[in-house]
């Protein structure tokens, strides 16, 4: 019977229950209610067909346990959720009063008791549900509670020992956190509850060309008033000391489980330092440029040939004079060293080639001063050039080779001017000597044959005669000497000198072609043996006399002396 009312029940139950749950929300659904209430009634219809209606935890009162949980998701009240099982307990009432007219009244008693019976157990049911529901909601929600907050001073804690700077704000941008690493860098305290529109002007924020950043701009504002993902906004903070630091940010939205924004956060990087380096890198790079522009004019006003080279003998600049002198072009310094080494046939003075890693740069980079080197080359059009090259390692702060210079010149020229004058004083002295050999040699057989006849007066005019030859004979030997010397090509015979005896010979020689009854001899002949050429000797002690005799007062002596002075002799 109560089954087949149900329809009717259910209606007449949903006309009255806005009305008697003021509990319910506006918005509920009387579909998911429509849906459940058969399965309540069907509950209680179990129970009164099976003899049990006081039966609290059998199948049939399933469907009170999950109305009562469906009412609480639904946050309606414990008393309103009563009430509806009264409402309930009225409609079954009213739908079975006309089919109870028939029956006697200790049947109607019974019906009506076991009725209420199954009502009760089902609403007893119901509360109980709902309280244990709603013990385990609140256990739940305390577990969320507590899990919040252990996960928000978890994020604070951590936010706390960040070195990067960290704010968040509210749905309205408000800002309600700012971690010690932001305090630190701004050197303001934190305002709660200012004005959106008055944080660009408080925190001192600008753009990095210095305009002032409007409120709306702001990474932690565009992501919390325009649910923004903000990324790599820089930032300026004018600190009220006067410093300035500049920092990138990115910022995020906050939702909820809805998708609301109920917030932002905004993270930053501090890249002052970052930023002057950056400036002082530009600065250095434009004073490298500038020195290395410098250095190009340096190098390219040079006459000599200059080549710098780089750690590995790859050059690294060559001024205009070195390519001009070893008559190559600019992709000649970007071959290989080796390559470099076999078209140039680097020769030394004699010829040989120069072995490999024996070149002046090669040296130089092995930490070598090379000075005076001097090589023959070949030039791509088949010219050979003779340099004369110095070369120096470059050195960084703590000594380490960072490359080498190589300065050279081209003495070519003046290598053909030393041959030539070579072959000229070979001419010179061989032309001269033959005849004043034919000279010397025929004085001195008239000196020994006039001698022979006693005719003193003509011997003495041939030995002046000899003296001569034999003064023109020295004069061309010092001319040899003199060229050898400059070209390094003089070799000196010395040996042990007696100073005293050496000096009275030659005073004894020199005597029929210089007046050297004027020179005296102040000589100790306790003096140590001088080392030294005894024919370079003769010639520069000549020098000495004849020229302290032509120019001195005539008739005043001319003295020489010696003495001995630090190991050494001085005349």
């Amino acid at each position: 019977m109560i089954e087949a009312q149900a329809p009717a029940i259910v209606a007449r139950w949903l006309e009255r229950l806005p009305a008697a749950a003021p509990s319910l929300p506006r918005d509920l659904r009387l579909a998911d209610v429509r849906n459940a209430a058969p399965d309540m009634l069907h509950g209680i219809a179990e129970a009164l067909r099976l003899g049990r209606p006081e039966e609290l935890e059998a199948p049939w009162t399933a469907a009170a346990r999950q109305h009562a949980e469906f009412r609480l998701r639904q946050r309606e009240a414990l008393r309103d959720l009563l009430r509806e099982f009264q409402i309930l307990r009225e409609e079954v009432w009213a739908a079975l009063a006309e089919h109870l007219r028939p029956v006697s009244a200790e049947e109607a008693f019974l019906v009506a008791r076991n009725l209420d019976a199954a009502i009760d157990s089902m609403a007893t049911n119901s509360a109980h549900s709902y309280s244990q529901q709603q013990v385990r909601t609140a256990e739940h929600a305390e577990r969320l509670r507590a899990e919040a907050e252990y996960e928000r001073r978890r994020w604070q804690a951590t936010v706390e020992n960040m070195l990067d700077p960290v704010t968040t704000s509210d749905a309205e941008g408000h800002a309600t956190y700012i971690n010690d690493a932001y305090s630190r860098l701004l050197g303001l305290p934190v305002k709660p509850g200012l004005p959106v529109s008055e944080h660009p002007r408080y925190y001192r924020i600008y753009h990095p060309d210095g305009t002032p950043f409007k409120a709306e701009d702001l990474p932690l504002q565009r992501a919390a008033l325009r649910n923004e993902q903000v990324r790599g906004v820089e930032l300026v903070h004018r600190r009220p000391d006067g410093r300035e630091f500049i920092a990138i940010f990115n910022a995020a939205p906050i939702h909820d489980e809805a998708g609301r924004v109920i917030g932002a956060v905004a993270v930053g990087r501090d890249v002052t330092e970052q930023r002057r380096m950056e400036q002082e890198r530009e600065r250095l790079l434009r004073d490298v440029e500038r020195r290395a522009a410098e250095l190009d004019a340096t190098i390219g006003a040079i006459g000599d040939g200059l080549i710098i080279y780089g750690p590995q003998g790859e050059i690294v600049r060559m001024n205009g004079a070195a390519r001009r002198i070893l008559g190559v072009g600019p992709e000649w310094a970007r071959l290989p060293p080796e390559e470099r080494l076999r078209l140039t046939d680097l020769r030394t003075p004699r010829g040989e080639p120069v072995p490999p890693g024996e070149f002046a740069s090669d040296r130089a980079l092995r930490g070598e001063h090379v000075t005076g080197y001097r090589v023959s080359i070949r030039r791509p059009d088949g010219q050979r050039r003779e340099l004369l090259a110095n070369a120096s390692p470059i050195r960084g702060e703590q000594g380490r080779i960072l490359g080498a210079v190589l300065d050279f010149d081209d003495i070519t020229a003046l290598i053909r001017l030393q041959e030539q004058r070579e072959d000229i004083l070979r001419a010179v002295s061989h032309d001269l000597r033959n005849p004043l050999a034919g000279i010397l040699g025929q004085a001195q057989l008239c000196e020994r044959r006039l001698a022979k006849a006693g005719l003193e007066r003509e011997r003495a005019n041939a030995q002046a005669i000899i003296a001569a030859a034999q003064r023109m004979n020295a004069l061309i030997q010092d001319l040899v000497d003199m060229a050898r010397s400059e070209t390094g090509q003089l070799r000196l015979r010395r040996q042990p000198v007696d100073l005293a005896s050496f000096a009275a010979g030659l005073k004894e020689r020199l005597a029929p072609s210089l007046d050297m009854a004027r020179v005296e001899l102040r000589i100790p002949e306790h003096l140590p043996p001088v080392w030294a050429d005894p024919d370079r000797l003769e010639r520069i002690l000549t020098n000495l006399l004849s020229n302290a005799l032509k120019y001195s007062t005539p008739g005043t002596p001319v003295v020489v002396s010696a003495s001995e002075r630090d190991g050494e002799v001085v005349v």
